[in-house]
């Protein structure tokens, strides 16, 4: 994985952007001190957006969509206001896995 990005005190800050192998985006959102903040868009290695959320302080506050690689909407699981369930699946739309979170952080 390639990324572009600038650091501040050793820390991730500002706006990143990761790629495939293939050069495709994989992800561009903007981080803070090292923890992911606003709206981050992760993309399928075809390039296609996958899904958007938004973070508040590191914290996962909220999932906006889900696509599959073709671009038909998913169901993106029941996370709101940091809680709940994140649904991740593969290009094709098959389910992969089910997280669960609370105040913002996976929980195993």
């Amino acid at each position: 994985m390639h990324q572009i990005g600038k650091f501040n005190n050793g820390k991730q800050d500002g706006e990143w952007k990761f790629f495939y192998e293939n050069g495709n985006k994989e992800g561009i959102g903007k981080l803070d001190n090292g923890k992911l903040i606003d709206q981050w868009n992760w993309y399928h290695t075809n390039g296609k957006i996958y899904t958007e959320r938004l973070y508040i302080d590191g914290k996962l506050m909220n999932i906006i969509n889900c696509l599959d690689g073709d671009g038909k909407q998913l169901d993106k699981g029941t996370l709101k206001d940091e809680n709940g369930t994140l649904n991740l699946y593969d290009i094709d739309g098959n389910l992969l896995e089910v997280q669960n979170f609370k105040d913002g952080k996976y929980i195993k």
